[in-house]
């Protein structure tokens, strides 16, 4: 419900990307101010003017801006009047945050990713997690899904504006 909503990942698995790019489809968000969907969220991160408009929410999934540029990004994380954090640790980030959910660890995740070799082709490697999880955490895909529904999503993907037909 609430506008200019912002989802924001760095890196992880394709489920994860495409559940926050989800999310920001959810909210019908993509292509308004503030909304990354190009897939350049790290070089957006650093663009991001501090003493400009800001997301009312902030969702900050797995990245660590304030370590990168502590104070800019502290006077940043001050103006949304809600900073959630996606983070398997308490990073310098995350202090500044106003909701942390715990995620998986690297070696308690699903691994999914895709990369271009050399001579262009793609390849996708998957890999089983190392250990199970020791806490009550999710994988950030799942948290990600888990905020959509919440915030009384129906569906996934195509224009969440357009009515589904049928």
């Amino acid at each position: 419900a609430v506008r200019a909503a912002v989802a924001i990942s760095g890196r992880g698995s394709v489920w994860s990307q495409l559940a926050v790019h989800a999310l920001n489809a959810l909210t019908g968000s993509l292509g308004e101010a503030g909304i990354f969907s190009t897939g350049k969220e790290k070089q957006a991160l650093r663009e991001l003017d501090p003493s400009g408009p800001m997301p009312g929410v902030l969702l900050i999934d797995r990245v660590n801006p304030v370590f990168l540029s502590p104070a800019r990004w502290k006077a940043a994380l001050a103006k949304p009047s809600l900073v959630v954090a996606i983070s398997s640790y308490m990073t310098e980030t995350a202090e500044h945050a106003d909701i942390i959910l715990p995620c998986h660890s690297p070696l308690e995740r699903i691994h999914a990713s895709r990369h271009h070799r050399l001579d262009g082709t793609a390849v996708v490697n998957l890999a089983s997690r190392a250990i199970q999880p020791l806490y009550d955490t999710k994988d950030p895909g799942e948290i990600a899904l888990l905020i959509g529904r919440a915030a009384g999503a129906k569906r996934l993907g195509g224009d969440p504006r357009r009515p589904s037909g049928g």
